[in-house]
């Protein structure tokens, strides 16, 4: 298994060339190729009284978010080509409400896509629609790369945060030419039940026998959530044991507002420093 067709989303948000860089660092992992997604929002119309002077300010803004996204795909295609990579860069506008519908479709046919982090971002709406629709509707994993993540090597040392549900278990198994590769991985789990409807007799210990299979030096690490929620509990065991990346399910409802905007998956996503490989 391999990452050999890689995506990544690029807007005009000041974090924007830093994402580009690592997904470079990253695709030249794997030998693979990188092509890039240029997204900027376009405006809904506006119905209402004086429509024919709505309908010209309309057009003048469609033609304004035509070209910033071809402006973002002119850098995104500088940067691409100076770091050696020729993959393709593609622009794109549309409202909000049909951001997440383009993401989705652009990312099918990635073997890993890269998005940025939504939270506390002057994009955060348009960045959390391509979140939304990479997530629950390509059907592809992908990997959300923070902020002010600085360009090097990613999943050297892999942390899963796992529970005993069909997202998790999807992360794992679309991680895999990561996990594969890491120096070390450790099986995170907070508070975990035991049981065979729960997290088995001995929590973590199936998943660490079927990543033993593929050679991966495997540590289970059942945490205590010492007074800590979930997701700060996960984020600082993250930082104990040195991880450059976290593997995890998208838990919870279908849609984002449901997810992101409450429980584990959202505050970890708005808090983390490391990147998040996700799968739903």
């Amino acid at each position: 298994m391999s990452f050999k067709s890689l995506l990544v989303f690029a807007d005009d948000s000041d974090a924007s060339a830093r994402r580009l860089d690592n997904a470079m660092a990253l695709t030249e992992q794997f030998s693979g190729s990188l092509a890039a997604v240029a997204l900027a929002e376009q405006p809904a119309y506006y119905y209402g009284i004086g429509t024919e002077v709505a309908a010209d300010v309309y057009a003048e803004d469609v033609e304004r978010a035509k070209t910033l996204a071809k402006q973002v795909a002119g850098t995104a295609e500088a940067q691409l080509a100076k770091g050696g990579h020729d993959g393709g860069v593609r622009w794109s506008t549309g409202t909000l409400a049909v951001v997440a519908e383009i993401a989705a479709r652009h990312a099918r046919y990635a073997d890993l896509a890269f998005v940025g982090q939504p939270f506390e971002s002057p994009q955060q709406v348009l960045m959390t629609k391509v979140f939304e629709g990479v997530l629950f509707d390509s059907g592809r994993p992908f990997m959300m790369l923070p902020r002010d993540w600085s360009a090097g090597p990613i999943g050297k040392r892999i942390m899963i945060a796992w529970a005993p549900r069909r997202e998790a278990a999807r992360a794992v198994a679309d991680a895999m030419p990561l996990i594969e590769k890491a120096e070390a991985v450790n099986v995170a789990m907070v508070d975990p039940t035991v049981g065979e409807d729960a997290y088995g007799e001995e929590p973590g210990a199936d998943l660490a026998q079927a990543l033993a299979r593929h050679d991966v030096a495997v540590s289970v690490d059942p945490l205590p959530s010492a007074g800590q929620n979930v997701a700060g509990r996960l984020l600082t065991h993250a930082a104990d044991c040195g991880a450059d990346l976290i593997v995890m399910g998208g838990y919870g409802h279908w849609r984002l507002r449901e997810t992101l905007f409450g429980g584990v998956t959202r505050d970890i996503v708005r808090d983390t420093t490391l990147p998040l490989l996700l799968a739903h």
